[in-house]
């Protein structure tokens, strides 16, 4: 898309409840990110932004997962404010991210981020909870209101009321993607069409309870990837990325679909053990198909195959599990992961038809 505008809004603070903040109202920008036409907002929220977020919003295209992308980079601020903005997203569908290397903090992260109706962090984000403050000091009623505007906005109580609650407004505990996960505050794309949602356990309450993670769904859910998309599975836990299967397409390379495993080790020890590399479509039948190595992000590496042609069509349209499996050197064990494909064929399918476009980023 060539579709780049920009706005820039400088508004006065009004008093209220607020978090921690400095003294310059947020700034909007729409630009090309990573591929995509998105609204930019970053820095401090304070009261009146509300105004000038709809008018960005407004102008913001809407992606062809139904949303508005919003990348977040800010340090909190007004509780008000932030309210106030969250209530502008309940008036579009917003997609909330928090891009790599960015913080989402305070205000921005307990009320903002978990306005989206999707909500997902770069695995090299950070997102960031404490408590409210009122002259410097806790305010139980703010952390309250926080709570239950999460529940309404598809989080646990807990997620939020335990982290604002233990943390005082001088200590920020900043979350991971794998933890957004966990604690279930992320949501993603096809998380409601592939069922994942209706069946959803929030892995770290559960660990709570039971003193385990739960087992993954072994279901679809989609995340954006440069100017396109991927669909994901976390067969181990719905918040491991250990063994996480990735599906894609290229439009450079027409009618190709790519298929990513992760696995947690530098790519050189990696490449050291695994040998010849299989996918399976049916079981007990498996296809050799050659594999690169890269290293991934936050101690990954990820393994990319390109799916055979023989088996595209049959992935999209008649699969019921797709798996990956991998011989390695003596005295290692077998490296295996297998995912169901029949309840997530909406997803898969819409994947495959929204290629990255890679010539935009």
């Amino acid at each position: 898309m060539n579709f780049l505008t920009s706005l820039l809004f400088v508004l006065l603070l009004t008093p209220g409840i607020v978090l921690p903040r400095s003294l310059s109202a947020m700034h909007f920008n729409i630009d090309l990110r990573d591929g995509r036409v998105v609204l930019n907002a970053s820095g401090p929220i304070e009261m009146g932004d509300e105004i000038a977020y709809r008018a960005a919003l407004e102008l913001t295209p809407v992606q062809p997962h139904g949303a508005r992308v919003v990348y977040l980079d800010s340090p909190g601020g007004s509780v008000g404010a932030a309210l106030a903005m969250s209530a502008v997203n309940d008036d579009f569908v917003v997609h909330t991210f928090i891009p790599a290397g960015a913080s989402c903090a305070s205000a921005c992260a307990s009320i903002l981020f978990i306005s989206g109706a999707y909500r997902t962090m770069s695995p090299t984000g950070r997102f960031g909870q404490h408590s409210c403050s009122t002259d410097g000091i806790a305010d139980d009623s703010c952390n309250e209101n926080l709570a239950r505007h999460a529940i309404r906005h598809r989080v646990a109580y807990g997620a939020v009321a335990a982290f604002v609650t233990q943390n005082s407004p001088k200590d920020m505990l900043w979350f991971n993607s794998e933890e957004l996960d966990c604690w279930g505050i992320s949501f993603y794309p096809y998380s409601i069409e592939s069922n994942f949602d209706s069946e959803r356990i929030d892995p770290c309450v559960s660990k709570m309870v039971t003193g385990e993670l739960p087992e993954g769904q072994g279901v679809w859910r989609v995340d954006m990837k440069n100017a396109g998309y991927r669909a994901f599975a976390r067969p181990q836990a719905d918040s491991d990325r250990m063994f996480e299967l990735g599906i894609y397409c290229d439009e450079r390379m027409s009618g190709q679909i790519f298929l990513e495993f992760y696995i947690y080790g530098k790519r050189d020890k990696v490449a050291s053990v695994l040998t010849t590399g299989r996918i399976s479509l049916q079981y007990g039948d498996a296809s050799v198909a050659p594999y690169t190595l890269d290293q991934a992000d936050n101690g990954f590496t990820r393994v990319t195959f390109a799916i055979p042609q023989d088996l595209r069509n049959e992935l999209l349209k008649s699969s019921e599990r797709i798996a990956v499996f991998f011989d390695v050197i003596p005295s290692y064990e077998e490296v295996w992961s297998s995912v169901e494909t029949g309840r997530s064929r909406e997803a898969l399918i819409f994947v495959a038809n929204n290629c990255i476009n890679t010539r935009s980023g």
